[in-house]
């Protein structure tokens, strides 16, 4: 699979080289580095749980690649599981984005809901049916 010759090579390596990065970068979110220059805890709990995903969807992908070759059962196995994590990660970030950016200024519809959590229910409510239509 390490090969230089086979088709994979390159994307292997490509893929190896982002989960790395992601992962250090989910290791430094939680020890809360200096370096993001964030200044609420909030900040740095949205950037965890988006970059989190990436992280976890790359880690699949990279998995994918280095082992679907063994059958079709395990193609079909990993590819399925793949694909759920790209939704996973589409989602959470779409999450994030909804979370991070409407929280500074709620749009309320009376005492209680926001639209800010009108749209974290619909985007859950999206990801669950796309998990079991898929």
């Amino acid at each position: 699979m390490f090969i230089p010759h086979q088709n994979e090579f390159i994307f292997i390596w490509l893929y190896f080289g982002f989960a790395v990065f992601f992962w250090i970068q989910v290791v430094l979110l939680i020890n809360h580095d200096d370096a993001f220059g964030y200044k609420t805890e909030e900040y740095y709990t949205y950037m965890l749980v988006a970059t989190l995903a990436v992280a976890l969807s790359v880690t699949v992908t990279l998995l994918y690649l280095i082992f679907y070759s063994m059958s079709k059962n395990t193609e079909r196995t990993l590819d399925y599981i793949d694909w759920d994590f790209k939704i996973f990660a589409y989602y959470a970030l779409a999450w994030v984005f909804i979370k991070a950016e409407m929280s500074l200024y709620p749009i309320r519809f009376g005492d209680t809901i926001t639209l800010m959590d009108a749209f974290m229910i619909l985007t859950v409510a999206f990801f669950i049916i796309t998990l079991i239509l898929a």
